[in-house]
C-alpha cells in the first residue's frame, strides 16, 4: 500500500536551540534526524543493555597535555557544563606528543608536567562531572610523537630506519608488544592505564591514535619479534621475499596484542569500565589502506568509535554511519568538531550530527583544546546537545531496517592485508561509492562486512556485492539462501572471482563466466544518455537473462533466477562518486529495485538521505537533509564544509511504501506537524 502524507510547517526556530531549523520533513535544511514514528509489532532491540546504547550525546574535551580548567574550582567547573545535556564527560589525560601527563603522576615521574603547578587535571574533572551528574571518562593518545626524543629504539620506522608520524622531529611511537617487556607498551601505556584506574576509577578509557599505526614497522622490538620467531636477523623488506606474508601476519598479530593488553588492563583494574580504540575495526572509507579494518570489533572492545573532526567528513560521516548501522552487538558513535566556525558551518555541523543520530549511534560532542572553560564553547555544546536531546525519543538503542545492504568483504581485505594479494585488490571504493549513490537515490542503505551480513540478511530485501573479489564460504551460503527465499543479489565487476578463471560458485550464481578483462572503454545506452563505463569484463553467458547491453552488444546486465529470487550482475566495478552519470538510479529502475520513498512536492526536492529503524513497537524513518547552498545558489553538499543558513520550505509530500497504515504518526521533535 502507499500512502501519501502531507507535512505541514509549524514553527521552524526552537527558542531554546536559536536559529537551527527542526524538521527535515517539513523543511529542505540541515536538520536531520527529524523522525516519523509508526505504531507496528514488537521488536525486540537486541543486544547487550549497555547504557552508552541510549547514551545520545557526549562530550570529548580534547586538551591533550593542557591542563584544562587550570584556576577554576571542580565547582566552577561543574558550573560550565552542567547545562549541556550529555550523558558523560571525557577530559585527556595523555595527549598526542607523549612527553608529559595531565595529572600528578607518581608511577611516571619521567612524564610530571611542570605546567599543573598543582593543579589535577583529572581530579578537578571527575569532581566536576560528579557534581553535575555526568559520568567521568579518560582520553589517552598513543602516538607519542616526541617519545623517540628519549628512546629512539621506540619509533614506529620504515626498513631504512626513517620515522614515520608527522615528520619534522614528531614521529609514532610502536606500542606493539617488546619481546624483552621493555617497550612503550610495557613502560607508559601500561603503568599509565593502571594508575590512572587507580586513582580517578573512570567509567572507560577513549584510546586514541591506533589509526596512525602503519602496517609494518621496523623498530627494534619489531625487528627483535621478528628474529625470536624465525632466527633471521632482519625481517622482509618488500613482497619479493617469500617470508613476506608472514612478516605481514606477525606485524597485524602484534597490533592486535597490544590493544588486547590494553583493554585487559583496563578491564583487570576496572571491569566495568569501557575500552574503545578510535578508528579501529568495521572501518573502510579512508583513502589510506593502512586506516580501514572491516572486521567485526573483539570482544574485549566494549565501544567503537569514529572522530571524524578533521576536514571535509561529510562523506566519511555518510560512510561510518553506514557501517556502523547493523550492529547490535558493540555500541558505536562518531565524533565531529564542534566549535571551529571559520572551517564547518553549524548547518554542516549539524547535518553530520543528524546522520551519526538516524544511524543509532551517539553523537560525541569535539571541543577543541581548552575551550570548553570558555562562554562561547559551552554554548555550541549546550546547542549541539539539545538538538540532539530534541530528537532523542527517535534515537539510542534501535536496529535497521533498511533494506539495502551493501557489502564490504573482509576476506577480501585480509588477503590483501596478509600480502596474500597485491595492494589495489581489495577494492573498498566500490563498496562505499556504491552505498553513498543509493542512498544519494532515496535508498535506505547499510554498509555491512559479512559477519553482519550473514547475521542479519533475512532483514534486507537487496544485497549488492561491488567487486569483492573473495568471500568467505559462509557469506556464499548466506546469499544463496538469501536468493532462494525471494531476496535479489547485486554483483559487480569482478565479485567472487579471485583468480584468473570463474569461481564456480560465482559462475552457478550469476549464470555466466568471465573470462578476462575488456581494455577498452564501453558506452551503456540509458536511455536518457550514454553512460561511458572504463572497466569491464568480456563474457560467456551460460543460463543468464541479458537484459541490457553495451553499444558493442557485449552485456551489460544480466539476471539469473534461483528458487524465489534472482542474482544480478553489472558489467562495471565501481560506479562514479558523486554518480554523476546516474548509473546507480538506471540500474535501479532496469531492475527494479525502486527508492525507498519519492518526494512529490516541492517540485525542487531537498537532498534527503533515509535511515529506517525499528525500536520496540515503532518502526522510525530518520530523514537527514543535506540541501546546501553557497550564496544563495544551491550546491553538491560535499562541496564546501561553509554553507550558508538552512533555507526552509514551506510544505513537504513524502510517499512511502508500506504493507498496512500505522495506527498512529508523530514527528520528532513535537515542534513538527504532520497530516
Amino acid at each position: 500500500m502507499i500512502l501519501n502524507r502531507r507535512f505541514v510547517h509549524k514553527s521552524f526556530f526552537a527558542p531554546a536551540l536559536g536559529a537551527i531549523m527542526l524538521g527535515v520533513i517539513l523543511e529542505a535544511a540541515p536538520n536531520h534526524a527529524v523522525s516519523l514514528l509508526e505504531s507496528e509489532a514488537e521488536v525486540a532491540a537486541g543486544g547487550e543493555g549497555h547504557w552508552y546504547w541510549d547514551s545520545v550525546v557526549n562530550l570529548h574535551i580534547d586538551n591533550h597535555s593542557n591542563p584544562v580548567g587550570q584556576g577554576y574550582s571542580a565547582e566552577e567547573l561543574a558550573e560550565m557544563i552542567r547545562p549541556i545535556p550529555v550523558e558523560l564527560v571525557q577530559v585527556s589525560a595523555y595527549g598526542v606528543p607523549g612527553h608529559v601527563v595531565n595529572y600528578p603522576t607518581e608511577r611516571l615521574p619521567n612524564l610530571r608536567n611542570p605546567n599543573l603547578a598543582g593543579f589535577d587535571t583529572l581530579g578537578a574533572w571527575r569532581e566536576a562531572a560528579k557534581l553535575s551528574g555526568k559520568r567521568f571518562h579518560v582520553y589517552i593518545n598513543t602516538r607519542g610523537l616526541r617519545i623517540h626524543e628519549r628512546h629512539p629504539g621506540w619509533m614506529q620506522q620504515d626498513f631504512e630506519g626513517r620515522g614515520k608520524g608527522r615528520g619534522r622531529g614528531f614521529y609514532n611511537a610502536c606500542p606493539r608488544p617488546a619481546p624483552n617487556g621493555n617497550g612503550y607498551l610495557e613502560r607508559i601505556l601500561l603503568p599509565l592505564l593502571e594508575e590512572v584506574s587507580r586513582t580517578y576509577q573512570p567509567g572507560g578509557f577513549w584510546i586514541d591514535g591506533d589509526f596512525a599505526r602503519t602496517r609494518l614497522c621496523y623498530c627494534d622490538n619489531c625487528r627483535e619479534a621478528w628474529r625470536r620467531q624465525t632466527g633471521a636477523p632482519l625481517p622482509p623488506q618488500d613482497a619479493q621475499d617469500p617470508d613476506w606474508s608472514d612478516w605481514l601476519g606477525l606485524q597485524q598479530d602484534r597490533f592486535d596484542a597490544y590493544r588486547r593488553q590494553m583493554a585487559e588492563t583496563i578491564h583487570r583494574e576496572n571491569p566495568a569500565a569501557m575500552y574503545t580504540s578510535n578508528h579501529s575495526w568495521r572501518k573502510t572509507y579512508e583513502s589510506d589502506f593502512e586506516r580501514n579494518d572491516p572486521r567485526d570489533p573483539p570482544a574485549f572492545a566494549d565501544s567503537i568509535s569514529a572522530d571524524l573532526s578533521h576536514g571535509n567528513s561529510l562523506r566519511s560521516t555518510r560512510l561510518a554511519a553506514m557501517l556502523l548501522s547493523a550492529d547490535q552487538t558493540t555500541p558505536r558513535d562518531i565524533m565531529h568538531e564542534i566549535n571551529n566556525e571559520d572551517r564547518v558551518s553549524l548547518g554542516r555541523l549539524l547535518q553530520q550530527g543528524g546522520l551519526t543520530l538516524s544511524f543509532g549511534g551517539p553523537w560525541f560532542l569535539w571541543v577543541r583544546g581548552s575551550t570548553i572553560v570558555k562562554p562561547e564553547a559551552q554554548a555550541r555544546a549546550r546547542e549541539c546537545a539539545e538538538f540532539a536531546r530534541a530528537r532523542e525519543e527517535a534515537c539510542g538503542r534501535s536496529i535497521s531496517r533498511n533494506p539495502y545492504a551493501v557489502l564490504v568483504s573482509e576476506t577480501t581485505w585480509l588477503a590483501q592485508r596478509l600480502g596474500q594479494r597485491p595492494d589495489g585488490y581489495h577494492d573498498f571504493m566500490a563498496s562505499n561509492d556504491y552505498a553513498l549513490a543509493l542512498q544519494d537515490a532515496a535508498c535506505g542503505v547499510d554498509l555491512v562486512n559479512e559477519s553482519l551480513l550473514q547475521q542479519h540478511a533475512d532483514s534486507y530485501r537487496f544485497v549488492i556485492v561491488p567487486n569483492q573479489r573473495e568471500l568467505a564460504s559462509g557469506t556464499v551460503q548466506t546469499l544463496e539462501r538469501f536468493v532462494q527465499a525471494g531476496g535479489t543479489v547485486v554483483m559487480t565487476g569482478g565479485s567472487m572471482r579471485p583468480e584468473e578463471s570463474e569461481d564456480s560458485a560465482a559462475s552457478h550464481l550469476l549464470g555466466l563466466q568471465r573470462i578476462g578483462r575488456y581494455e577498452e572503454e564501453s558506452e551503456l545506452e540509458t536511455g536518457s544518455g550514454p553512460i561511458a563505463v572504463p572497466s569491464s569484463w568480456k563474457v560467456v553467458i551460460e543460463s543468464a537473462e541479458v537484459m541490457a547491453s553495451f553499444a558493442d552488444g557485449r552485456p551489460a546486465l544480466t539476471s539469473k533466477g534461483h528458487s524465489h529470487g534472482r542474482v544480478l550482475w553489472l558489467n562495471a566495478d565501481g560506479v562514479g562518486s558523486p554518480d554523476l552519470d546516474r548509473l546507480v538510479h538506471w540500474l535501479s529502475r532496469r531492475a527494479g529495485l525502486g527508492p525507498s520513498f519519492r518526494i512529490v512536492e516541492p517540485d525542487e526536492a531537498p537532498h534527503l538521505l533515509l535511515a529506517v529503524r525499528r525500536k520496540s513497537q515503532q518502526t522510525i524513518y530518520n530523514w537527514t537533509d543535506l540541501t546546501s547552498y553557497i550564496a544563495g545558489v544551491r550546491v553538491p553538499p560535499e562541496q564546501s564544509m561553509i554553507i550558508d543558513d538552512p533555507v526552509p520550505v514551506e510544505t513537504l509530500q513524502i510517499v512511502l511504501p508500506m504493507a498496512q497504515p500505522p495506527e498512529n504518526v508523530r514527528v520528532v521533535p513535537e515542534t513538527t506537524s504532520v497530516a
